[in-house]
């Protein structure tokens, strides 16, 4: 990230568009051992700039980004002057980050959590294969098991979850 972007993470309360943007220009490691200095090659342009790290080892995807799962390591480096050439970069030092317990976003009123095993989308870093659905049923839909609906597929982009979802949408079937 830039300088100016680090500035905006030591803030402590970077924006939202910043943070999409930090997460979707990282590269993702798989089996580091933080234990010993692991040199690697980065190409992050130039200018003076700073990284960052997270090591998800509890295996919580995404969300270890905001403290889930648990033991994350995380860490900053110090600006450094990245001059297109091969720098070394200064060290970064990681320490577990507290766990924080995500409030479950899908819950109310005709209001469902469903889990989906979905072992094809273990990928090279070990992430989990259940897979969450929030599901909202209109009115009356247990009183009517023979009723047809539509169904809407709403599905949380990064950085969002099935609450922002499902709270954009106001299911009543039609007459």
């Amino acid at each position: 990230m830039t300088a100016d972007e680090k500035q905006a993470f030591d803030s402590g309360k970077p924006p939202l568009p910043l943070v999409v943007s930090v997460v979707t220009r990282g590269v993702v490691v798989n089996d580091v051992d933080v234990a010993h200095d692991v040199p690697f090659t980065l190409h992050t342009g130039t200018g003076r700039v700073a990284l960052t790290a997270t090591v998800d080892v509890g295996h919580a995807g995404i969300s270890a980004l905001f403290g889930a799962g648990e033991g994350t390591l995380a860490g900053m480096s110090g600006i450094f002057d990245a001059s297109g050439a091969a720098v070394n970069a200064p060290p970064l030092a990681l320490t577990v980050q507290p766990h924080r317990e995500l409030r479950e976003s899908c819950q109310g009123e005709r209001i469902t959590l469903e889990r989906i095993a979905a072992p094809e989308v273990a990928g090279m870093v070990g992430n989990p294969t259940s897979r969450r659905a929030c599901v909202r049923v209109p009115r009356g839909y247990a009183e009517h098991p023979d009723r047809r609906y539509p169904v809407i597929y709403a599905l949380p982009g990064l950085l969002s979850n099935d609450g922002a979802v499902m709270a954009g949408y106001h299911l009543e079937p039609t007459r």
